[in-house]
């Protein structure tokens, strides 16, 4: 009875569904891999880090705890902002800083902060991400400028 017409469509919408459901498994398996990183920093709230564990950090590509309380001294600030243009027809029509860049010593390393404006604190909680380059460049340079007071590059008088 099994081996008529019934019995393989029966035999076919089983397979199928069981395709479907280990499909679908999969996939909500790697969506919550993806967001299992979040969840954890959200459940568990920021991590208190010393000063190896966030050099050891610093070389790392995928770190599962990102969000973190560093506790600093000495905390200076870099003069460099994060600026918010509007532009309207390519003519900028107001602009707002979001963001100052801080210079806080952890132990022997210096680490930058992105704070907001005008806020400088020992302690500042929020996600451990690599300097933008520009950034970057900018305090290498201003630090170049301030120990030598000459420039990168610039002619020589």
């Amino acid at each position: 009875m099994w081996n008529g017409f019934i019995g393989q469509h029966i035999a076919t919408t089983t397979r199928t569904l069981r395709r479907t459901g280990i499909a679908l498994l999969l996939f909500a398996l790697v969506i919550g891999l993806f967001g299992a990183k979040k969840l954890l920093n959200v459940t568990r709230g920021p991590a208190q880090l010393d000063e190896t564990q966030l050099a050891a950090m610093s070389g790392s590509t995928f770190v599962l705890r990102d969000y973190v309380t560093v506790h600093g001294r000495n905390t200076i600030a870099t003069g460099i902002t994060w600026i918010e243009k509007t532009t309207r027809n390519g003519v900028v029509e107001s602009q707002r800083t979001t963001a100052d860049f801080m210079a806080m010593i952890v132990g022997k390393h210096i680490l930058i902060v992105k704070a907001k404006p005008g806020v400088k604190s020992k302690d500042y909680t929020g996600a451990i991400v690599p300097v933008p380059i520009d950034v970057k460049q900018r305090i290498v340079a201003a630090t170049f400028t301030k120990n030598t007071g000459e420039v990168e590059g610039a002619p020589k008088a």
